[in-house]
């Protein structure tokens, strides 16, 4: 009976423990969020003692929502999905970028605008942070705006896999340029078009002076042992692309040991570094930026 009655204190005592732990709330548990930026966080803040655990969600917008309810867990999230929240604190710790994608099977597509209102279109899970970045992007399209065969996926690999299988003609997902992911492969092995996604007005967007995307060249299929012998480059497109930002709640809504301890945490969150065990290093070269020059170039193709 003491045995049973200690095991029953100490499961409690456990549980307590977990419930009141404080979160850096990520993505998917197969996600880049989880796995690889949200260790390099936990690194970042244990140098001022803090010892925040990573949680799984569904993504940006669900952090921002856990965020406002817990001002002292932390976020990770998309910037173009951040900049409107001016009640949270947003750090640029420059850990990478999110790029926006689009990919079809049927290689006569060479832009997002102008495509049918007819398309049979695909998106990740609802309210996830690739939706809410393809909503912001009808909000400046009256094409993408006038779609009316949307559906979602439950990810951005199942999206690309009804594309594959027919049941859709193109996806769109926001991710991070990793060519080894899995989604990618499924692209390149299938043989699907890449279609930029990219324009003037994507570019002009900022809130309070942050721009919100950044004109990219992107590396979309893993350079084939071949063409490194023959020197070739990788291939690429051009796309928009958003940061991955950190955020949490502002300090000067607290007060007392709470206010320093909140100050103390974002401080640390600045320095949260990129990754780059496993190969991570190298990925950060699949990102290259354009000179004004290329991208007016890019820009004469898709603009209308």
């Amino acid at each position: 009976m003491i045995l049973r009655i200690s095991v029953a204190t100490l499961l409690f005592a456990t549980n307590v423990n977990l419930a009141n732990a404080e979160s850096i709330y990520t993505g998917s548990t197969k996600g880049s969020y989880y796995n690889v930026f949200c260790p390099q966080v936990q690194a970042a803040i244990k140098t001022e003692y803090f010892n925040h655990q990573c949680v799984a969600t569904k993504g940006t917008t669900d952090n921002i929502g856990k965020v406002k309810a817990a001002p002292t867990d932390i976020g990770i999230g998309q910037m173009d999905l951040l900049a409107d929240e001016a009640d949270l604190a947003i750090i640029d710790a420059d850990i990478g970028m999110e790029c926006m994608y689009a990919v079809s099977s049927d290689p006569s597509i060479g832009s997002l605008s102008g495509i049918s209102s007819r398309i049979p279109f695909v998106l990740p899970g609802a309210g996830s942070g690739s939706e809410q970045s393809f909503k912001r992007l009808q909000s400046l399209d009256e094409g993408l705006g006038a779609l009316r065969n949307v559906t979602n996926a439950s990810s951005a690999y199942e999206a690309v896999n009804k594309v594959v299988s027919g049941e859709a003609v193109m996806a769109f997902f926001v991710q991070f340029p990793d060519t080894r992911n899995d989604v990618f492969k499924l692209i390149n092995e299938n043989e699907l078009s890449f279609v930029p996604v990219i324009n003037r007005n994507i570019l002009r967007q900022e809130v309070n002076g942050t721009r919100l995307y950044e004109a990219l060249e992107v590396n979309v299929t893993p350079q084939g042992l071949l063409s490194m012998l023959k020197r070739e480059d990788a291939p690429t497109i051009q796309t928009s692309c958003t940061k991955i930002a950190l955020f949490t709640g502002k300090a000067d809504d607290l007060e007392g040991n709470a206010k320093s301890d909140q100050e103390a945490m974002i401080a640390a969150l600045a320095k949260t570094q990129r990754p780059e065990k496993d190969g991570w290093a190298e990925m950060f070269d699949n990102v290259k930026t354009m000179g004004e020059g290329a991208i007016d170039d890019v820009l004469k193709k898709f603009d209308k």
